[in-house]
């Protein structure tokens, strides 16, 4: 609405010189694309369409959406992002194109990642997010949960609570499952050809196909549990950075026109390393393109060009 007002104020304003004067006069363009921001679509998939609607019905050219909970979000300065699974985040974005679609409109859809900066996950039912979840190797130790519960009944507080939490977590030997088998691998002695074998056969692969695989190679049932560091939220542990972000990418782009991997810090580095996989991943979804980089204070913007949705 601002835009239209400076733009007509100004329409007005050139209407009253003379011909002389407003070739002079610069000339500004209020009407510039904006992409807006969404947030994380502030609840359900009824609410991403209404509020991509009310966007597309203001004019916006594009909308931007993060996959952290709703609920718990966190400024991208900010540690200790909870996200939302895989797959929900995917159908936000759906639902967003849908929304786009039945208006007949072909507003930008912008796929952001918080996962760089991630500590958990609201749930593990999506088998694209469990290489990157975290777990006790440590059989001999009761549930954090369980630990914290008894420590409020006993009327513990603050800093006694924190004090348990570190312990346990001293003694947990947290860790992803591929780092655990990884581990017990050397541990035996199979040589670094079996830990190439195996990441590579367990990579993109679910939880119990990962549990077989490692099986196959040592032999044994690994200990490796992760429903015992949860959080009192019920939210599990997740390890992000640089790969999960890749994970997550990948996994947007047939559904975006843009994808926004968000850090704390400038790493062009790791911003190449991104491109580079979607490249190779999704080349049918994706043009060759540099990334945009913006320096934010806190963190940088790195996008990434996608064709591979077209509306409808």
């Amino acid at each position: 609405m601002a835009q239209c007002f400076h733009d007509r104020k100004q329409r007005s304003a050139r209407l009253d010189m003379s011909p002389e004067d407003r070739e002079k006069a610069p000339f500004i363009d209020f009407l510039r694309p904006i992409i807006a921001d969404a947030d994380t679509g502030h609840g359900g998939l009824t609410a991403v369409m209404k509020l991509t609607k009310m966007f597309i019905e203001r004019g916006a050219a594009g909308i931007h959406m993060e996959d952290q909970a709703h609920g718990t979000k966190k400024c991208g300065h900010m540690a200790g992002k909870v996200l939302v699974s895989t797959g929900e985040h995917i159908n936000r974005l759906v639902a967003s194109r849908a929304q786009c679609d039945i208006m007949g409109t072909e507003t930008l859809i912008v796929a952001r990642t918080d996962a760089e900066a991630a500590t958990l996950i609201t749930t593990n039912i999506d088998p694209r997010d469990h290489a990157f979840i975290l777990g006790s190797t440590n059989p001999k130790l009761r549930a954090l949960n369980d630990l914290m519960m008894e420590g409020e009944e006993k009327n513990m507080q603050g800093a006694q609570l924190e004090a348990i939490e570190k312990e346990w977590l001293k003694q947990a030997g947290i860790k992803r499952f591929d780092e655990a088998v990884v581990d017990l691998i050397r541990q035996q002695n199979l040589g670094e050809g079996k830990v190439k074998e195996y990441l590579a056969a367990a990579k993109g692969k679910g939880n119990l196909e990962a549990r077989a695989l490692a099986k196959k190679i040592t032999g044994k049932d690994i200990h490796w549990d992760w429903d015992a560091p949860r959080s009192r939220e019920g939210f599990y542990r997740y390890q992000g950075g640089t790969e999960a972000c890749i994970s997550r990418a990948i996994a947007y782009a047939p559904y975006a026109d843009l994808l926004w991997y968000l850090t704390r810090a400038i790493n062009l580095t790791a911003g190449w390393k991104l491109r580079n996989h979607c490249m190779n991943k999704r080349n049918n979804f994706l043009r060759e393109s540099a990334p945009f980089t913006r320096n934010n204070g806190s963190h940088t913007i790195f996008l990434l060009v996608s064709t591979g949705v077209q509306p409808v």
